[in-house]
């Protein structure tokens, strides 16, 4: 069956940007169809460890016209997110199509065609909101395939109390993986080591008592040029002068590289206190693997069990869109969050960029910022 209309908008995946933009469109009349690849809602945050809280605050957490759950006061469990997420899709008074999968997005005249793996459909507007964590990232490093122990990326972690006595390393310190960190320094591992590039922008989870994310409008509204050193000087009044244990600073700021990177901010709960203890070790980036142990830059050696990649995703979008131009160096669009393609009218995207309110709260708005201008087409 060929579905065709110039009228009609196609949302390219169910997660919360996908829900959110569907949301809008249906409340200014938009005919709006959903596909997405999984059976259901929220996969991937069903697939992420059980002890998984969010880091940011419940408050940004609000997708249009839902009201979020208190239960779990500032920061909302995994299954509550899921939970969430369910009730959003439940509500929505538009078709859902689970189980289809996007294979080809053509340009055909005033209209896009999307080839999936059952079906073709044609629409004047499609919104990608496959999200900017789609694929799991992992490097190739010399000799990574004669490893002989565990080697897993972040978000396949599972429940950190399988890791209790083990010889652990974390690669990489960012925001997943200072999660991942935070969850073993409440664990009970025989030993962790952490392998750094560059060391990685740190925020204390609350200030006094206070979820310093509940702030982060305020620190949207300042220009970069002050938030660098504001962030730099927090970092070192609750943490102290970190470089002595092996966590250096990058050169560009934890602002600047959230804004112009995708990079999040690294929130603590416990793991910097490991590692002034001594409980984490700190070594560089990783030289190469051998079967039972890898060798860092810095030639320390380490056995580990198991390995925890926390290296990053990709939006997986280059074999779809790549030959449309519309994407940068790293797979991201050009013109996320809702932003006009003069070059390519009717080709829309949300969930692609990060903000320092969250990923929900750039859903919302950038719903609102598609609908609104698919509205003012005509």
């Amino acid at each position: 069956m060929q579905h065709s209309s110039t009228q009609n908008v196609i949302v390219i995946g169910a997660g919360l940007s996908g829900l959110a933009a569907a949301h809008e469109l249906a409340q200014r009349g938009i005919p709006v169809t959903v596909l997405e690849a999984g059976d259901r809602v929220a996969e991937p945050w069903r697939a992420r460890h059980p002890q998984l809280r969010l880091n940011i605050h419940r408050h940004f957490v609000r997708l249009p016209g839902h009201q979020v759950p208190d239960r779990d006061g500032a920061f909302l469990r995994r299954d509550t997110v899921v939970d969430y997420l369910e009730s959003c899709a439940a509500d929505l008074k538009v078709p859902v199509r689970f189980g289809v999968r996007v294979t080809g997005v053509e340009r055909a005249g005033a209209i896009w065609r999307l080839t999936t793996d059952d079906q073709t459909y044609e629409a004047g507007q499609i919104i990608f909101a496959t999200g900017r964590d789609r694929v799991p990232h992992m490097p190739v490093w010399k000799g990574r395939e004669h490893f002989k122990g565990d080697l897993i990326h972040a978000a396949d972690l599972g429940d950190v109390a399988r890791l209790s006595t083990k010889r652990v390393l974390v690669i990489g310190a960012g925001n997943s993986g200072g999660d991942v960190l935070n969850h073993l320094a409440q664990s009970d591992p025989a030993e962790v080591f952490i392998s750094v590039r560059h060391g990685p922008a740190i925020v204390p989870t609350r200030v006094f008592g206070f979820p310093l994310h509940r702030a982060a409008s305020l620190f949207a509204a300042l220009p970069v040029t002050a938030l660098d050193p504001a962030f730099r000087l927090m970092q070192w009044l609750f943490f102290g002068n970190l470089a002595r244990y092996g966590l250096t600073s990058h050169p560009d700021g934890g602002g600047t590289r959230l804004l112009r990177d995708g990079v999040a901010f690294a929130m603590d709960d416990g793991f910097v206190a490991a590692v002034r203890a001594g409980r984490f070790k700190v070594a560089g980036d990783i030289a190469e693997f051998r079967p039972d142990t890898v060798v860092f830059e810095d030639g320390r050696t380490f056995r580990p069990d198991t390995v925890i990649c926390a290296t990053g995703y990709r939006t997986g979008l280059e074999p779809l869109l790549g030959h449309l131009s519309v994407l940068n160096d790293c797979g991201v669009p050009l013109h996320p969050d809702g932003a006009v393609d003069p070059g390519n009218k009717g080709l829309w995207f949300t969930g692609y960029r990060p903000v320092f309110q969250g990923y929900f709260h750039a859903a919302a708005a950038s719903a609102r910022r598609i609908a609104d201008g698919i509205l003012a087409q005509g």
